[in-house]
Order: C-alpha cells, then structure tokens, then sequence
C-alpha cells in the first residue's frame, strides 16, 4: 500500500518540530483522522489547525479564564503521535501507539477490518489523562479510505470525543464535574507523496456538556451551567512512514 521513506529527513524533522512547537500552545484534537491503512513498522503522525466554537462555555475547558460567559475564543488543534504497525497471523492489520491529545497522552488502539487497493476501514480507540490532571479524555472512532486517484483518497472519519471530569465530591465549589461530550464527522483528503500522507480534513463537532461548581458559578451565577454547540474544525494531517 505505502511507499518507504526515500532520502530528505532533514524537511521530515523540520516538518515535526514545528508541529511539537505549535504543540506547545496548542489544546486538543476532536478527531482522530489519519489514513485508515496501517503502515507497517513504525509511523509519525502530527496535526495542527483551528476549531470556532459558538458556545463560550466550549472554549472554557481549554481557556486560562474562569468567566465561563465572559468570551468565545478559537480553540487551537493539535496532534503528536508514534505508532507501530503490523501483520497478524490471520493477515489482518493492527496498530498501537502514544498520541499527544494537545498537551494530554492518550494511549491508542486500532484494528484494520478492511485491505484493498480501493477501500481500507477500520476502527480504534484513545484515551488518557488531560492537563492539569483531573481531567481525561478519550475517543471512539472509525476511519474508511476510498481511492480516488493514484495519489489521493478520500477519508470518512465518524466518532465519539469525551473531555472533561464527571465526578462531583462537594457539590458547589472546587473540583466539580465539567464535562464535555461530542460527536465528530471528519472528511478529509490523503495525498501521498513518497512516504509522507498529507491530509487537509474538517470536522463537525456536536457538542453537549455541563459545568457545575466554580466555573457555572462565576459563569452563569448558578451551580449547574449546560450547554449545547454545533461548530466545525479545520487542519491538516501528516503522517510519516519508516521502512518495516
């Protein structure tokens, strides 16, 4: 399916630095959207973009500012990542690897169902702790590919995003749930070129959640605060592939 990596690791590190820098303010990532076939051996895989959501309470999980209503801000999209690919004795494909969620690590899993030189799906799941550390996130998701040239496929990728903190020890002050739930729909474009996949992708972001103790508070003046958002990201996706 993939190419090996030709000569030029000097643009490649180039190209990851500037991720990892980016990475550094950067927030979160709603979809797990990267090509669904699984290079075998080790790959890299980064992503940087924006997301513009309506609600303000959204933009407060990845804000400094306590005021939940005060202002909506631009919710910045990143994604580091190291997976290793293989070949099980049934033939089919898996993949394992540690994903950079923004600032929060999440340990991924996912299984290829389909291989063709057409169409290749599969399904995975990520999840792990999120800065500053009472929060986690996690993902559900599904990508499917389908060729649409010789260098380029479309991607399909539907899921499931979870942040935040359900649970609730005093009721009104401290740490108090704040959590939010969201469905994704990626679609997206791989091109390949050598070893390298770009993938220029949007997502639409259902989101429902709820905040409680002192971010509703000081938000909204009242001990529960929910909030409902439709809104969109836009980024680009690159993954590189190491020989097997």
């Amino acid at each position: 399916m993939h190419q090996l990596i030709p000569r030029g690791r000097t643009g490649r590190l180039g190209a990851l630095l500037g991720a990892i820098l980016f990475g550094a303010t950067a927030c979160t990532s709603f979809s797990a959207a990267r090509p669904a076939d699984v290079p075998l051996g080790s790959s890299y895989h980064s992503k940087v973009g924006l997301g513009a959501p309506f609600d303000p309470a959204v933009s407060w999980f990845w804000s400094l500012d306590d005021c939940v209503l005060c202002r909506t801000s631009q919710v910045p999209v990143t994604e580091l990542g190291y997976s290793v690919g293989w070949r099980g004795a049934a033939g089919r494909k898996y993949a394992v690897g540690l994903f950079l969620d923004g600032l929060a690590p999440q340990g991924d899993l996912y299984v290829q169902l389909r291989e063709s030189a057409d169409v290749n799906a599969g399904v995975g799941a990520r999840a792990g702790p999120a800065a500053p550390g009472r929060f986690w996130t996690a993902k559900l998701y599904a990508l499917y590919d389908r060729r649409r040239g010789d260098r380029s496929r479309l991607l399909l990728n539907p899921g499931l995003y979870f942040y935040g903190n359900t649970r609730d020890p005093d009721g009104d002050h401290g740490l108090s749930q704040a959590w939010l739930l969201g469905v994704t729909q990626t679609v997206g474009f791989e091109y390949d070129v050598g070893s390298v996949t770009y993938t220029p992708q949007l997502t639409i972001v259902g989101a429902h959640g709820e905040l409680g103790g002192d971010a509703a508070a000081l938000g909204a003046g009242r001990s529960r605060l929910r909030f409902d958002d439709v809104f969109a990201t836009a980024a680009l996706g690159i993954t590189f592939r190491r020989r097997p």
